[in-house]
């Protein structure tokens, strides 16, 4: 039997035994309540043992839950430092992106306006030379021919192309 149920057989004894007139006393079968309490002494190890092992398999439990909530909160603050580090090194990386960009920007116009103003430079030269050179043919030609018109030919050339487009 289990402790609590000879407990509850001896109040049983207790309650049903006879009581003793003008007295809050009963009389009670002092071998019947001995082989209860004795068995009580037999039983009390038994039970003490069973709930000092529940009560450690209890503590077992909560250290282990415990552990197992520690290694999660520290799994959760290692990702969480981990994302603040990868977003710090994407915001890093965007400024030093967007600073690439400016700076490929600034370069481009830089490169576009120096090359802008060389060629700039080269077609003003070339169109010296060729000027220079079409002064030199006009020159020659009216040193050949006399005087020179604008396109280059002589007054007897105008002058013919004239004549034949009045008839």
């Amino acid at each position: 039997m289990k402790v609590l149920e000879l407990v509850d057989i001896l109040d049983e004894a207790v309650e049903s035994a006879p009581g003793m007139p003008l007295t809050n006393k009963c009389l009670v079968d002092k071998e019947h309540l001995l082989d209860i309490v004795q068995e009580i002494k037999l039983q009390l190890p038994e039970e003490l043992r069973k709930a000092k092992w529940i009560e450690e398999e209890r503590q077992k439990i909560l250290d282990e839950a415990q552990r197992e909530s520690d290694e999660v909160i520290k799994l959760a603050e290692v990702r969480a430092r981990q994302m603040i580090s990868e977003d710090e090194i994407t915001k890093q990386a965007n400024i030093y992106a967007n600073d690439v960009i400016s700076n490929a920007k600034k370069r481009y116009k830089d490169i576009k306006l120096t090359t802008q103003k060389y060629v700039d430079e080269l077609l003003q030269e070339a169109e010296d030379i060729l000027e220079a050179a079409v002064n030199v043919i006009r020159e020659n030609k009216i040193s050949i021919y006399g005087t020179s018109n604008r396109d280059g030919r002589s007054n007897s050339e105008v002058n013919k192309k004239n004549c034949d487009s009045e008839k």
